[in-house]
């Protein structure tokens, strides 16, 4: 009814379809008198009413066919007795997409003088709305708008990565001005890859003006660029094994950090996938390369030697996550200035290895 044109169209419309569709199924009963028909229903091809038959009975009706089954068993014809009325339908269907276009290009016409102030309704909509899941959020997840650093400071006081859920361990950490490298050690299943995931979520959402979960008198540096690593980057297509695809990365995030002091680096189980010796070989040299250009990096490992060469940096320091020997369970605190152990036999014992 958006035009009296339009509502006269559309109960032309209803009214012959109506008609077609009671002719339709009184040729299809005269059929069934005659003859077995399995189907008996009016339906659509090509926008133009057709009845389905079987092939055997396609001579039984005079018309144009459609359509075939995918058997080719049933044929979709067009009875010649109402192709005036599909023709009538078709040219009403035109006539009520013509009205439809015209009535749109009237309303056009309408709204263009206020396009700049539509426009700019739109965005402060879009703001607001913005502003409304932001809130929404930070009210679910109990999250503060925290301190800013521009100098790199990073202070975690009660931190939670959002999708833990409630009872999880909080994280707290501090890294000073002139600490640039923490290097995480401790067991599997730790926490080290969660807390990775902590840091660079809560740079990002400081980044985008979103609150976090944790204290407002947590202090988070903010980050032009967050370089991160974590998973397996392997890919056969590729052609790259565990190895080949992090050392691929390494490669590009070196040559892309252009500001060291807006950039953070997340490297998990950095070296990981080949032979130790070679592997803590080139952890090593990747650490002393973020080290001297000063870039805000924390990195987890499982090598006793990349952790021996954090004590040789002046701006590097060692964390790791503390691990209950006694219940064999992590404890999920982290333990800054400390190393850790991996607990790997520890760890393969709870887990049901025995000895042989």
């Amino acid at each position: 009814e958006a035009s009296p044109k339009l509502a006269a169209i559309r109960r032309e419309i209803s009214s012959l379809m109506s008609k077609v569709q009671s002719k339709l199924k009184e040729l299809i009963n005269k059929i069934k008198e005659r003859s077995q028909m399995p189907q008996d229903y009016v339906t659509i091809r090509e926008g133009r009413f057709v009845i389905p038959l079987p092939s055997s009975l396609q001579d039984r009706v005079k018309g144009i066919i459609h359509d075939y089954s995918q058997s080719r068993s049933t044929v979709f014809i067009e009875p010649l007795s109402i192709m005036g009325e599909n023709n009538k339908l078709r040219e009403l269907k035109e006539n009520e997409a013509a009205e439809i276009s015209r009535i749109i290009s009237a309303l056009n016409d309408l709204m263009r003088p206020e396009v700049n102030t539509i426009i700019s309704s739109f965005f402060v909509s879009f703001q607001l709305d913005m502003y409304c899941a932001v809130a929404a959020f930070a009210a679910s997840k109990n999250c503060e708008n925290v301190k800013v650093s521009m100098e790199g400071e990073l202070e975690i006081i009660n931190g939670r990565h959002p999708l833990l859920a409630e009872g999880a361990v909080p994280l707290n950490l501090q890294i000073t001005r002139e600490q640039h490298i923490l290097l995480l050690s401790g067991p599997n299943a730790g926490g080290k890859t969660v807390l990775l995931k902590t840091i660079g979520l809560f740079c990002l959402m400081v980044k985008a003006g979103i609150p976090v979960p944790a204290d407002p008198s947590s202090v988070i540096p903010y980050m032009d660029k967050i370089f991160v690593d974590i998973g397996d980057s392997q890919s056969i297509a590729a052609n790259l094994s565990t190895f080949s695809g992090h050392i691929k990365f390494l490669s590009f995030m070196v040559s892309q950090i252009k500001n060291p002091e807006r950039t953070l680096v997340l490297l998990d189980e950095l070296g990981s996938g080949s032979a130790p010796n070679y592997s803590s070989a080139i952890a090593c040299a990747i650490m002393w390369h973020l080290a001297k250009m000063k870039v805000r990096s924390i990195i987890t490992t499982h090598f006793a030697g990349v952790v021996n060469y954090a004590y040789s940096l002046p701006n590097a320091v060692n964390g790791s996550l503390e691990f209950d020997v006694k219940n064999l369970k992590p404890t999920y605190r982290l333990l800054m200035g400390v190393p850790g152990a991996s607990y790997a036999i520890h760890i393969a014992k709870n887990y049901g290895l025995q000895s042989f």
